[in-house]
């Protein structure tokens, strides 16, 4: 590889190619949407619950997608020539994914300005995390952890196109629901990046599952923090009775999400599982088309 292979890499936002193809899936595209954060509100759905559970998941792409960058672009450097359509590949999810956390970055700082300013204290205890991955676990750790992360957000993507319109409704025009919208049918298409490049440099199903289930348990640790502080705040205004509706309300939507969630994760874990051969949930593509008319420049 040159030496010029790595800084196209890193930086990736004038000189990645605006499409390719993975696997056996459809082009990926990059894509810069412009969503205006001016006129955000957390309570943007009307299950506060249900918004704050979203909001909480924000600052976790503003802190692993630069990490997954990163460790992409390591993964970049040490294939052999013949993965050169495979580091193809890895410039767009690169493109991709700092779209991502750059738009996130901005989510996160309209929650602290609106009320929740500690958002920014998780977000840099979690950098902080990602910096000591990349300093101290090894390539073949760091690339488990993210084949895992990819993975799972798979499930996610069904959710939020197939499961969850009710909770939805009302709220489609909203900037976090655009954001949430675009960012998981974007990992949608980049779904089979990661696993790709662990397999390739021989991290096998165990170390991959082992990354899974890491990576979804941390990562759940964490956005149960995020939650926790989000609905406390607002809980501090309520009532008794506003409080205990707002636990149930809470509960109600954790059991949901988990009973949908949970078992698709599972049979992703299985040794066959192949992202390449996912359907693709129900609306995504017409969801892309729609964001790329609506930002087309």
């Amino acid at each position: 590889m040159s030496n010029d292979g790595p800084r196209k890499l890193e930086t990736c936002d004038d000189t990645c190619p605006d499409t390719a193809i993975i696997g056996r899936a459809k082009a990926v595209k990059l894509r810069r949407p412009k969503f205006d954060f001016k006129t955000f509100t957390p309570h943007w759905a009307r299950n506060r619950e249900f918004a704050q559970a979203l909001n909480a998941g924000s600052p976790i792409p503003t802190c692993i997608e630069p990490y997954l960058n990163q460790v992409m672009r390591r993964a970049a450097d040490t294939l052999g020539p013949a993965y050169s359509r495979l580091r193809q590949d890895i410039t767009l999810f690169i493109g991709q994914e700092t779209a991502h956390y750059q738009m996130h970055a901005r989510y996160d700082e309209a929650m602290a300005t609106n009320g929740y300013p500690r958002v920014r204290e998780f977000a840099a205890q979690m950098k902080a995390t990602y910096q000591r991955f990349l300093t101290a676990k090894s390539l073949k750790f760091n690339l488990a952890y993210c084949a895992g992360f990819e993975t799972f957000s798979q499930a996610y993507a069904y959710y939020f196109y197939e499961a969850i319109d009710d909770l939805f409704a009302g709220a489609d025009d909203t900037t976090a629901a655009k954001v949430w919208h675009w960012h998981l049918a974007e990992e949608f298409e980049h779904r089979s990046v990661c696993h790709e490049a662990a397999k390739a440099l021989h991290c096998g199903y165990a170390a991959r599952l082992y990354g899974l289930v890491y990576a979804f348990f941390h990562l759940s640790v964490q956005t149960k923090r995020i939650l926790h502080y989000l609905l406390e705040v607002d809980r501090a205004r309520m009532s008794a009775q506003e409080i205990a509706d707002s636990r149930r309300s809470e509960r109600r939507y954790q059991r949901r999400a988990s009973l949908y969630l949970l078992p698709r994760i599972l049979r992703m874990a299985l040794p066959f599982y192949d992202p390449r051969r996912q359907r693709t949930p129900r609306g995504l593509d017409a969801y892309l088309q729609r964001i790329e008319q609506e930002f087309a420049s």
